[in-house]
């Protein structure tokens, strides 16, 4: 949607590209740092413009 990649996205908020990989393909969650760090490199304010919340039941 911005037209930046996953790369560029790791160098602004100081982490591996893997790790921005996991945390789009749902593998991680961010920590609070983390995501204030995402925010700011993205220019959003509100955590609910980048994230969702998911309920995930474990139960088949």
């Amino acid at each position: 949607m911005l037209n930046r990649s996953q790369n560029w996205l790791a160098r602004e908020v100081g982490v591996s590209p893997g790790y921005i990989s996991m945390l789009v393909n749902a593998g991680r969650t961010p920590s609070g740092r983390i995501r204030r760090r995402m925010l700011k490199a993205l220019g959003f304010d509100d955590f609910d413009q980048l994230f969702t919340m998911e309920d995930r039941d474990d139960e088949p």
